[in-house]
């Protein structure tokens, strides 16, 4: 069993979680020994590719004695020369996350999903650590969960392009996730305001500004971003009438999802190999570019196979 696991085995997810059943008052304890196996497997399984890190600690001060415990494991490095991706899968504390992220060797992440909510410290923290110079692949959650609709980040925006490109130079692949909430009747009323284009002119205008920033990207391989297809007006995606929050028709939302953003973009930027625009999680529209020619068509994330592909996998397994 241990050949078959250090032989075969690609992820591994360590998972430290306290309930509301452990008493506050007296503190955890986190022998070296125990904290120890996070190195041990990263250093022994020989063609793992990745981590998950689920963190949930009770207190204040075990927060603080679990930063101290990794803190004399000393530095992690993995038994292997291909690019190593690193996941958070909830919310961890903002210590944590740094004292996860700190004990990596330099050069040894290639790929980073940062924790779920837009938290912009979770982001500094990275691009000020000894991994952000070569870093290939980046996942930020652009939603904002402690706001109302209207105060929702979009993902469709060519600003951040910059601020990344700056921050991450070597990167060639960049998911910009936003969730897409389930919407019901009684949300009808609200439907006003997630709509952020009313008209075809302005939504061109800012795929042209989006096209334009990632044409100052060249390393930029592989992108993929949400436009949750309820932020367009009925004026562009027809709605259903009895069910404003669903699309009239799937063959009309395809087509403008393919001839008014992906194929679009590709054209205009012929760096790119790979583009996917979620329209509501999980489908999405991705175009490839192969043999000169941009081919675009719907998928979903939860088909076979999806999960070792972009944008589900940052870094390429093959």
């Amino acid at each position: 069993m241990r050949h078959l696991i250090e032989t075969f085995t690609r992820f591994v997810t360590f998972r430290t979680h306290y309930g509301w059943s452990h008493d506050a008052r007296v503190p955890l304890q986190f022998p070296r020994s125990d904290v120890e196996h996070f190195a041990i497997l990263l250093h022994l399984i020989d063609r793992l590719c990745g981590v998950d890190f689920s963190l949930s600690l009770p207190t204040h001060r075990d927060i603080l004695a679990f930063n101290k415990a990794l803190r004399k494991t000393g530095l992690w490095s993995t038994n292997g020369d291909t690019p190593f991706s690193l996941t958070f899968l909830d919310e961890p504390e903002v210590s944590n996350f740094n004292a996860v992220v700190r004990r990596f060797e330099p050069d040894t992440l290639g790929a980073v999903q940062l924790p779920k909510g837009f938290n912009r410290r979770y982001y500094v923290i990275l691009k000020k650590s000894p991994h952000s110079q070569g870093l290939k692949a980046l996942r930020i959650d652009r939603t904002e969960n402690r706001q109302n609709f209207r105060r929702v980040f979009p993902s469709l925006d060519h600003q951040i392009l910059g601020e990344v490109r700056e921050d991450f130079p070597q990167l060639e692949s960049l998911v910009l996730h936003e969730d897409t909430p389930c919407i019901s009747s009684y949300s009808d009323l609200r439907l006003w305001s997630l709509v952020w284009f009313n008209y075809q002119l302005a939504f061109d205008r800012t795929v042209n500004e989006l096209a334009t920033a990632l044409n100052g990207r060249p390393r930029l391989r592989r992108f993929a971003f949400t436009l949750w297809f309820v932020r367009l007006h009925g004026r562009l995606v027809s709605h259903d009438g009895d069910k404003p929050y669903r699309p009239k028709s799937m063959v009309e939302l395809d087509n403008f999802y393919i001839n008014n953003l992906v194929s679009p973009i590709m054209a205009q930027v012929p760096t790119l190999v790979e583009l996917c625009v979620s329209s509501e999680h999980p489908i999405f529209y991705r175009g490839i570019r192969r043999d000169d020619q941009i081919h675009v068509q719907r998928e979903c994330r939860d088909n076979p196979g999806e999960e070792n592909r972009f944008p589900s996998l940052l870094l390429d397994l093959n």
